[in-house]
């Protein structure tokens, strides 16, 4: 079974880089396609070349893609409202450096509606951890302020208790309210909504800090030795205690400050569960498949090669410790010991025998007198010289 998958297996690992673009560029062009679907600004056929445009440029360069996502999207934008447009483009352009830098990121938090219609809005801030460790809480942070706008837009509570209750948002809306709306009324309604009274501004604040908190948290443990050695196992049990943190900690600030207004707590309490059990089914796949694909297969004669090279490594691998001392390290600490018992065992050593009469240095014999010595290269060449003046 794992010679079948070796071939597909080392393709993907091959070009993974070219893969994970290919898939933010799909999801891109997905998320553009189903705003523009909704809106209905351009003419049916439009929708497909626009966002096949914007694929095409994500394949090539993420600049040219942001750019041209901007530029597809400020008409529809405009159809909503002139005053959001403004904003939009504001937004777009102070930022640009920061999004192109981070299209996964960007993407992930843009998705939060489809997401949060799915539920499994949950799989934000643990994958922020995970994928992006400690500044993964600040995209958190930002993902639970854009659900409480975006949902505050619509005329719903921003509140996370009630939105994990919406099941179809409805996004139409956004356009009544904001048709006719000047400047100022449009940043009343943007503001609004989060602000009704002190508490209940505090409460969502808080909210967004438990978002960022957690991706934060999960990010910090995610850095450490034993989790990095044991993942993607270990990284699971993060998502699990993620997810706990961050129900647990909506819950017990619901009941300390009273801002939420909840018809069935059984309902609520089952719609935390689910969209709970959804993002960890949904963060456990996603982990096993990129481990998967990020390391090489293990084959029965790689292992068996394996073995027979150090008695090491083969009694590591027995042991299923594959972070094991590498073999080199540990002769390095053996001949480390040695040379720190090194003087203390000369001290304990019995002296040296004295060495057989045939092995001690003797003196060189003389040279005879009758042997001619030989001259330097200097003489050598003056008594040439003679000698040819004497034929001359």
């Amino acid at each position: 079974m794992i010679a079948l998958l070796r071939i597909p297996h080392g393709l993907v690992r091959r070009h993974l880089s070219a893969i994970e673009t290919a898939i933010t560029a799909l999801i891109l062009a997905g998320l553009v396609y189903t705003f523009l679907v909704g809106v209905a600004a351009y003419p049916s056929p439009w929708e497909l070349v626009l966002c096949a445009m914007i694929l095409l440029a994500m394949l090539n360069s993420p600049t040219l893609a942001y750019f041209l996502t901007v530029a597809v999207l400020i008409y529809p934008i405009y159809t909503l409202s002139v005053y959001l447009a403004v904003l939009f483009v504001a937004v777009a352009l102070l930022g640009q450096r920061l999004f192109i830098n981070h299209w996964g990121a960007v993407l992930l938090t843009l998705a939060l509606p489809v997401l949060a219609q799915l539920q499994i809005v949950w799989l934000i801030p643990l994958l922020a951890g995970l994928w992006w460790g400690k500044s993964g809480g600040w995209m958190a942070a930002f993902a639970a302020l854009w659900g409480q706008i975006l949902y505050g837009m619509m005329g719903l509570s921003p509140d996370w208790l009630r939105i994990v209750l919406v099941e179809s948002p409805p996004y139409g809306q956004i356009a009544a309210r904001f048709a006719s709306a000047s400047s100022l009324d449009t940043l009343k309604l943007l503001i609004a909504p989060l602000s009704p009274d002190p508490t209940f501004l505090l409460y969502l604040l808080m909210q967004i800090a438990l978002f960022g908190g957690t991706a934060a948290l999960i990010g910090a443990f995610s850095e450490r030795g034993w989790f990095l050695r044991n993942a993607p196992l270990s990284h699971i049990l993060l998502g699990i205690g993620g997810l706990a943190l961050l129900t647990g900690g909506l819950l017990l600030e619901d009941a300390w400050l009273e801002a939420s207004v909840i018809a069935s707590l059984p309902e609520l309490l089952m719609a935390l569960q689910w969209n709970a059990g959804l993002a960890f089914l949904a963060v456990s796949i996603l982990l096993l498949a990129r481990d998967f694909f990020e390391h090489p297969l293990a084959f029965g004669a790689q292992r068996s090669a394996r073995g027979k090279l150090r008695p090491e490594l083969t009694r590591s691998a027995e042991e299923g410790n594959a972070f094991s001392k590498p073999a080199l390290f540990a002769s390095l600490t053996r001949l480390r010991a040695r040379l720190i018992n090194a003087p203390q065992a000369a001290k304990n050593a019995s002296p040296v025998s004295p060495l057989p009469e045939e092995l001690k240095p003797y003196s060189p014999l003389p040279i005879p007198d009758g042997l001619t010595r030989l001259t330097p290269k200097k003489a050598r060449a003056e008594d040439d010289d003679t000698i040819k003046i004497e034929f001359d």
